[in-house]
C-alpha cells in the first residue's frame, strides 16, 4: 500500500508491537465470536444451498435441483434458503460434503465455527491494518453470520496481494480463492495484463486443476449447472440492497448485465504498464454482477480514514434495515448501497490516480544501473 504521509491512519502499516497486535487479536476474536452468536438468531444461511448440493451429491442426485425441493427432501426450513439453485463452484460442494453427515441444525453450528476458526486465523496471519479491521468489522460480522464463505476468498485475496507474498504462494491463494468464488478471475487476469506472468500462470493453473478435481468428484452436471445459472442469478440479486455492484443501475435502464463484463474488461486493459492491480480491487467490486456487501472487506489496507468512516456507515445502515425491520426498510437499505457503490468509485478513482506506472524489467536495470 502506497500512501502520502497525510492520508495514513494510526496503526496503519505495521501491527509489530505486542500492545497493538494484542487488541487486533481482541478485535478478530470479537469479530469471530460476534458473528458465530449471531448465526444462531438469523433465519438465512448461505450454508444452506451448499449443504444441500452436498446432500445430492451423497445421494446421487442432481445438485442443481432447486434448493426448495431439495430442503423439502433433507429437512432444511425453507425460510433458510438465500438462493433458488445452488449458486457456487464445484469446490464449494467438496468442502460441505463433511458436514453432510450431520443434521441441519448441527451442520449449521459447525460450519460458522469452522468459518469463523478459518477467517479468524487468517485474519491474525495476514495482520490487516487495525483501524480497517476495526471499522470494517461490520461487513465482517454480516458475512461470516451469513456462513458465506466469501470471508475465507476475502483473506485468501488480501494475503495474495499482501508485498510480503512470495509470487508462487501469491499465485496459489489467488487460484484457491477463484476456484471459490468467481470474482477473483478479474484479479487474475489483472496479474497477466501487468505481466506479473509467475503469478498469474500459478493462480491459472491452481484454480484449473482444483475445479477440474472437484467437477471430477461431482460430475460435470454441478460444474455446467452452475455455469448456466450465472447470469439468472446476477439478475435476480441486482437490486438488493446488499449488492453494491453497479447492476443496480444497469438493470434500472433496463440494460443488461453483460454490459459490466465489457466494462470490466476495460477497467483491466487500464492496467496495462501499470506497476500493481490494486484498483482493480475496487474496480471488481463495481462491475461484478453481484458484489455482497461482506466483500467491501477485500479494500483492507488501501483505505484513507474518510473512506473507512463511509464504508462502515452505510454498511452499518444497509444491516440494520434488515435486522430492526425498519419501515421502508428496501428504499433506505437501497440508497444507502447506492451511496455505497458512489463511494467504492471513488475509491477506485483514486486508486487508478495514484498508482505507480510500471518501468518495464529494460528501463528498471538501467535505473538501478545509474543508482549504483
Amino acid at each position: 500500500m502506497h500512501m502520502d504521509n497525510h492520508n495514513k491512519k494510526p496503526f496503519d502499516s505495521k501491527i509489530a508491537t505486542l500492545p497493538i497486535f494484542a487488541v487486533y487479536m481482541l478485535v478478530v476474536t470479537g469479530i469471530v465470536i460476534v458473528s458465530v452468536v449471531w448465526s444462531t438468531a438469523l433465519p438465512k444461511s448461505d450454508f444452506a444451498q451448499d449443504y444441500l448440493a452436498a446432500c445430492a451429491v451423497r445421494d446421487s442426485l442432481d445438485p442443481n435441483l432447486s434448493t426448495t425441493k431439495l430442503a423439502q427432501i433433507y429437512g432444511v426450513p425453507e425460510v433458510t434458503i438465500t438462493s433458488l439453485q445452488m449458486t457456487h463452484p464445484p469446490l464449494v460442494t467438496v468442502v460441505a460434503m463433511p458436514f453432510t453427515s450431520l443434521s441441519w441444525k448441527t451442520a449449521h453450528v459447525a460450519w460458522e465455527i469452522f468459518l469463523g476458526i478459518a477467517v479468524g486465523i487468517l485474519l491474525l496471519i495476514g495482520r490487516n491494518c487495525l483501524l480497517d479491521t476495526i471499522f470494517l468489522s461490520p461487513v465482517w460480522c454480516f458475512g461470516l453470520a451469513y456462513g458465506n464463505i466469501d470471508g475465507i476468498v476475502i483473506c485468501l485475496i488480501i494475503l495474495a496481494l499482501s508485498s510480503q507474498a512470495p509470487r508462487t504462494k501469491a499465485g496459489i491463494m489467488l487460484g484457491l480463492a477463484a476456484a471459490l468464488k468467481v470474482y477473483p478471475v478479474f484479479l487474475i487476469l489483472g496479474w497477466g495484463v501487468t505481466r506479473k506472468y509467475q503469478q498469474f500462470l500459478t493462480a491459472v493453473c491452481t484454480g484449473g486443476i482444483v475445479t477440474v478435481a472437484a467437477t471430477m468428484l461431482l460430475g460435470s452436471d454441478s460444474l455446467l449447472g452452475w455455469l448456466r445459472y450465472i447470469p439468472r442469478n446476477g439478475n435476480y440479486f441486482a437490486v438488493s440492497a446488499f449488492n453494491i455492484s453497479f447492476s443496480k443501475a444497469t438493470i434500472g435502464l433496463g440494460l443488461n448485465n453483460s454490459i459490466l463484463l465489457i466494462l470490466g474488461l476495460g477497467i483491466v486493459l487500464l492496467q496495462v504498464k501499470k506497476d500493481s492491480i490494486e484498483p482493480l480491487l475496487a474496480g471488481m467490486l463495481l462491475i461484478a454482477p453481484t458484489s455482497w456487501l461482506q466483500q467491501l472487506a477485500i479494500l483492507s489496507n488501501r483505505l484513507q480514514v474518510k473512506e473507512l468512516i463511509g464504508c462502515c456507515v452505510c454498511s452499518l445502515l444497509i444491516i440494520s434495515t434488515q435486522i430492526f425491520h425498519i419501515s421502508d426498510a428496501d428504499f433506505v437499505g437501497r440508497w444507502a448501497s447506492s451511496i455505497l457503490t458512489c463511494l467504492v468509485l471513488i475509491i477506485y478513482l483514486r486508486l487508478f490516480r495514484t498508482q505507480k506506472i510500471s518501468l518495464g524489467p529494460v528501463l528498471k536495470s538501467k535505473k538501478f544501473a545509474q543508482m549504483e
